[in-house]
């Protein structure tokens, strides 16, 4: 899986945009013998209320099929990179 470059993405329902600003780790301190929580890909709404958001890299990157949306692909779609 290839990581998102920073950028603007569409995301495919409402075609709302995002600002990717890159991976992060989960800041969350681990317990012994607990295993390694996955990346988080951070990015803000370009949207009121420009709330930031995070998810882990396999649930940004995935492929969806949702037909009642009438889409297949990507879930979110890059546009551009940050200036």
């Amino acid at each position: 899986m290839t990581p998102p470059v920073p950028g603007v993405y569409r995301h495919f329902k409402f075609g709302n945009l995002y600002e990717v600003y890159g991976i992060v780790p989960d800041a969350g301190e681990r317990k012994p013998g607990e295993p390694e929580r996955p990346p988080l890909v951070f990015y803000r709404q370009m949207y009121a209320p420009f709330g930031y958001c995070y998810r882990t890299l396999e649930d940004f990157a995935a492929m969806i099929d949702r037909p009642e949306f009438n889409y297949k692909g990507p879930r979110f779609v890059f546009l551009r990179p940050l200036p």
